[in-house]
Parts: C-alpha cells; sequence; structure tokens
C-alpha cells in the first residue's frame, strides 16, 4: 500500500533537511518548497498533509492557510509556528488547521502528531480545532495507513428534537438521495454531513469534500467548483479539477449553499442531475460520481420569492431535509455538551479536567446562545486554556456591547422578535399551520411547539401595524411570552 504523502513548506533549508529525513524514516513520502507561491502548483490530490512554516519571509500564515484550505481542500493543515505566535492569530485560522507545534521542533513529537492528524477521527462539534500536543512520549511513529470505518463523528444532545435528528440521518445515510440540512449557524449542520457521509456507501478514506460556498469569491466561483483547463483565464497555466470532482466516489457538501450566485446554479443543477460537469474553457464533459449534500442557515423560501434561488435547484438538493434546532431550543442538552468539551480539550491539551461552578453554569443556562453550539465549544475551549470563570460570564453576559437577555424573561427580545414572525407567517397564510412552516423554514412539528409555547390562538384577536411602505409587520399581541 502507498505511503502517506506530505507537502512541507519551510523556508529553513536546514530544517527542511531535518524534518524531510525524520519523516522519510517513519515511512512518509515528502515533497518541499520554501514557500506556498512555488508549492501551490505541485500539491496534488495525493498529497493527504501540508505542513506549512509561519515563519515564510513576505506570506502571511493565515492568508497562505486560506488560499491553501481555497485551493486544496482535500489536504489537512499542520502548522509550525515560530513560538510568539498568539492564541488569538492561531484562532483566527482554527476551523481551518488541524494541529500545530511549536518551534523548535521535537522531531519524535512533530512525527506523533502527524500520524493524529493523518488517523485520528474527527469529533462531534462544530468544528474540529487545533491544538498542541504536550508530553506524547517519544516513540516511533510509522505510517500505519487506516483500516476498517472510524467512529462517527455524532450530534451530541438527548433532548427529542435531537434524537430524531440523529434517526433522519442514519435513515437515509445509506442512500444516494440529495440531503438538505437546514438550521442557524452554528447548530452543527457539517457534523450532520459528516454523519451522513460516514455512515454511507461512500465512505472510503474520508472522502467528504467541504464545500465552503461563502468563502469562495464569485468571479472564482465557476473555476473552484467545476475545474478549468490550461489557459481558460490569465494566470490558468495547469489544468485544475473542481472540488466537485474531487469528490467523485464520495459526498460533496455545499455548505451554505444559498450564496452560490444564480448564475453558477444552473450549472450546479445540471451537474446534480446529469452527473457530469465541464471545465471552465473545456469541451469534453468529465462524469462525476458524487453524492451530494447542501446546508443552508438561510430562508430558501424567501430567497426563491425574491428570485436569488432558483426553485428548480431547491426542489433538487431538497429530496430529504434535516432540521436542526437552535441551542436555545434543547437547552436541557447544554450540561451534556458542557462535560462533552471539557473532556476534548481537556484531553488534547494534556490537562485535568475543569469544572464549571454552579453559578457559571446557571449563567450559562440563562443565555440565548446566539452562536449555538459553535459558540459554547469556543467559550468553553478558552475556559480549558486559561481556567478563568471570569473570561466565561464576560463572554455570556454580554452582546454587541449589551448585557443579553434572560432565556426564560417573559420579555426577551428574541423571544418577542421571534413570536412577532411566528405570528406574522400564521396570519398571512390564514393559519396554515404546514404552509407558515414552509416559510419559517422549520418544520410542521417545530411550528406546532411555538404555537404552544406562545400561547397563539386562531381565534384570538391581533393587532397588525404595518409601516409606510406595507413590508415589515408589527405586531402588539397579548401571546403568552
Amino acid at each position: 500500500m502507498q505511503n502517506p504523502s506530505l507537502f512541507l513548506i519551510e523556508p529553513d533549508q536546514k530544517i527542511r533537511s531535518m524534518i524531510v529525513k525524520h519523516l522519510n524514516q517513519g515511512g512518509y513520502e515528502v515533497a518541499v518548497a520554501d514557500n506556498y507561491r512555488r508549492a501551490s502548483g505541485r500539491i496534488t490530490l495525493d498529497h493527504c498533509l501540508i505542513v506549512l512554516s509561519e515563519a515564510i519571509p513576505g506570506e502571511s500564515c493565515i492568508e497562505t492557510v486560506r488560499a491553501i484550505r481555497r485551493d486544496h481542500p482535500h489536504a489537512s493543515i499542520y502548522v509550525l509556528t515560530d513560538g510568539t505566535t498568539r492564541l488569538s492569530t492561531i484562532e483566527l485560522i482554527s476551523d481551518q488547521i488541524a494541529k500545530y507545534q511549536s518551534k523548535p521542533l521535537n522531531m519524535q513529537l512533530l512525527a506523533e502528531n502527524i500520524a493524529l492528524v493523518l488517523h485520528e477521527p474527527e469529533m462531534g462539534g462544530a468544528s474540529r480545532p487545533p491544538v498542541e500536543i504536550r508530553g506524547v512520549p517519544a516513540l516511533p511513529a510509522p505510517a500505519i495507513p487506516k483500516i476498517g470505518r472510524a467512529p462517527a463523528p455524532e450530534v451530541i444532545g438527548d433532548a427529542p428534537m435531537i434524537r430524531r435528528v440523529r434517526e433522519l440521518a442514519a435513515e437515509v445515510a445509506d442512500t444516494d438521495m440529495t440531503v438538505l440540512i437546514r438550521g442557524e449557524s452554528g447548530v452543527g449542520k457539517g457534523v450532520v454531513a459528516r454523519m451522513i457521509h460516514h455512515d454511507s456507501q461512500r465512505y472510503r478514506d474520508n472522502n467528504l469534500v467541504t464545500i465552503n460556498c461563502p468563502a469562495i469569491p464569485e468571479s472564482l466561483m465557476e473555476s473552484e467548483l467545476f475545474g478549468h483547463e490550461s489557459g481558460a483565464f490569465t494566470g490558468a497555466s495547469n489544468t485544475k479539477p473542481g472540488r466537485i470532482e474531487m469528490a467523485h466516489g464520495g459526498t460533496a457538501f455545499l455548505d451554505e449553499i444559498a450564496e452560490i450566485p444564480t448564475t453558477m446554479q444552473v450549472k450546479l443543477l445540471e451537474v446534480i442531475e446529469r452527473k457530469e460537469l465541464y471545465h471552465l474553457g473545456g469541451k469534453h464533459p468529465i462524469r462525476v460520481d458524487a453524492r451530494f449534500l447542501a446546508a443552508t442557515n438561510a430562508n430558501l423560501e424567501q430567497l426563491m420569492a425574491a428570485g436569488q434561488f432558483r426553485p428548480d435547484l431547491f426542489y433538487r438538493i431538497n429530496e430529504f431535509t434535516i432540521n436542526l434546532p437552535p441551542l436555545r431550543d434543547h437547552m436541557e442538552d447544554l450540561p451534556l455538551l458542557v462535560d462533552y468539551f471539557l473532556h476534548l480539550y481537556s484531553r488534547k491539551l494534556g490537562v485535568e479536567k475543569p469544572a464549571f461552578s454552579n453559578d457559571v453554569l446557571a449563567a450559562m443556562m440563562h443565555y440565548n446562545w446566539p452562536g449555538n453550539v459553535r459558540e459554547l465549544e469556543m467559550i468553553v475551549h478558552r475556559f480549558v486554556l486559561n481556567g478563568s470563570a471570569e473570561s466565561v460570564l464576560a463572554s455570556i453576559n454580554h452582546d454587541g456591547g449589551q448585557a443579553a437577555q434572560p432565556r426564560d424573561s417573559r420579555h426577551s427580545l428574541l423571544h418577542k422578535k421571534e413570536v412577532q414572525m411566528v405570528l406574522s407567517i400564521l396570519l398571512q397564510s390564514h393559519w396554515n399551520q404546514r404552509q407558515a412552516a414552509k416559510v419559517l423554514g422549520i418544520s410542521y412539528s417545530a411550528l406546532r411547539r411555538r404555537i404552544e409555547k406562545y400561547g397563539l390562538k386562531k381565534h384570538s384577536t391581533y393587532n397588525v401595524n404595518t409601516n409606510d411602505d406595507g413590508d415589515s409587520l408589527e405586531l402588539r399581541i397579548s401571546a403568552r411570552l
């Protein structure tokens, strides 16, 4: 079996030689360059890991990481820092890299960490952040290929709605149906996509290609999605496969699909339906056997009404829908999530598992969590790093400079806005609840829970005032908040 292939980007020739020698002894094949400009055209699909030095003259580590993630989404990224990198800098790219390690380098530790990057299964949660592993025993790290199927990622929680998400993911996994995963930012849509792919027949060497649609400039969208031929545009010196093509035989996950321009939506629809694409500048179709998953935090029904999302693409990707609830709707799972992240980061950082006081947990239970599980994960991660309960309280007691509203407050601004929106759509649809649920972008059962929660009744009297343009609604209601 072929040894794992890595690409090392390091400006210091002595350090390059030392790393290559040590990794070759561990069974790795290593290509090298002294900066990303020289490396970019030589990185191929065979390179499963890119080891990047932070200290490259004339190149920003943050911008280079983002460029690698854009140009080579199939590869993991391991950053070698100069020992002075601030945590805040790492956090800016925490969702784009696998791990980091400070110089001067411990070569045995480097080999151990690389083995972890290549063979460690992804954990549940919004992302897998980078960690510097300390105290790993100095053991040889031979390149051992993956065998079998790694443990599946999982949406954490015992609330009925979370159990239902897991049931739906398991139900659709072993089919080739296109799945639309809906929910607010930070609820774990990417985790659900990985769950579905992991349990499908397409799982092989974790060949799930995630396409972060908002991160791709509109001018590069066609080339990034579908690939290009040499000479297709200025600077296109080589033929390059698109990200959908990279998912051949596996799964393509279109994250935040609503961000794809309407001009590209037609071409994407053709690829999904016909299973073939054309490179930019190409004349011959390329067959692509990929399963498509999509996610969005947008109200696609409203975007369709506004002409910003094609109905034919919507119905094609909406063969099967999974709605992920915001954290504020299953707060009974917060203690379980907190414990999960405390365990995860204490293990990864090699520290004793800390604990929150009852007062801090109570404050967390009364916070609305606009960033959902991703925000919770970030706060717990920082707590494990610095042990400061004060920083946790500061994070959840300020929202844009204003104190967060208690979750169970009867006059919560968030709940007022939500009940206004729900009621306005119900009134516009003449209390057709299934139609209202579609417009709101939630399930029928989720709408029923909100109607019961807010005490909304069909035959009650509500005063509805519109503004001068007749567009937005202001509702004065006597519903239970």
